[in-house]
């Protein structure tokens, strides 16, 4: 009788481990691109999972269910990776996953310098003849054509042939009214553009000094509605 009793509890415990399921690690991120300084909320969707091991970008690890991670908030452009591993009960199955997603800069613009500008027609100008300054995200050359860089050109256009005589301190704000999928700031003499489909507004500060003929822009903390960049920086123009 009492080798029949131990039996049957070791067929119990051998049919209750040979039932544990095999479990799938699944995860979903709450956005696929964020700006730098944003949490990432990481929502655990796993099946037939017990205990969870998250890897986060930066090496560390969580055993939470489900687990946030703050992004630096100097993170520049960057894509990141989460690692999610789920184990049954008994610990000795598992199954693992990835994710990644895009991190863009909180401020694009770092720009200290002297850049050329010389006379074009713009379209749609109320002067028609401008002075045009270029200018680009730090780090990433003209020639960039990665939509995530390109987002960051920028002109300032100054209408006349000749260096503009109105300085002073203006307050900016923009909607897309031509619906050309481009925010134009107009501001006394000054003309302002965003050039990506999807920026549709901006406010900020731009503050405009004449130097001995020479034309200084400063940009104060300029917010740009989407992307939500801030931008700063000097430009000076001979």
């Amino acid at each position: 009788m009492k080798k029949t009793k131990t039996i049957l509890i070791v067929l119990s415990i051998i049919s209750i481990v040979g039932c544990q399921q095999n479990p799938t690690a699944s995860f979903t991120a709450n956005k696929s691109e964020y700006i730098a300084g944003d949490t990432v909320h990481l929502t655990n969707t796993s099946a037939n999972g017990h205990s969870y091991l998250w890897t986060m970008p930066d090496g560390t690890t969580l055993t939470t269910t489900n687990a946030d991670y703050l992004i630096p908030a100097n993170q520049g452009f960057a894509t990141l990776t989460f690692a999610l591993e789920a184990f049954s009960k008994n610990g000795k199955k598992n199954n693992s996953v990835s994710q990644s997603i895009a991190v863009i800069p909180a401020s694009v613009f770092s720009i200290d310098g002297s850049y050329s500008y010389n006379p074009i027609n713009v379209a749609g100008s109320p002067y028609g003849k401008n002075w045009q300054i270029t200018a680009y995200v730090q780090n990433y050359p003209q020639e960039d054509i990665n939509p995530a860089h390109a987002a960051a050109y920028l002109m300032i256009k100054l209408p006349g042939t000749a260096a503009p005589t109105s300085a002073g301190t203006y307050s900016l704000q923009a909607n897309d009214t031509l619906a050309l999928g481009k925010a134009y700031i107009w501001i006394t003499r000054v003309w302002w553009e965003l050039q990506r489909a999807d920026y549709v507004s901006s406010s900020g500060q731009l503050q405009i000094t004449i130097e001995n003929g020479k034309v200084h822009a400063v940009f104060n903390n300029i917010q740009t509605n989407y992307p939500p960049y801030t931008i700063s920086g000097n430009i000076y123009c001979p």
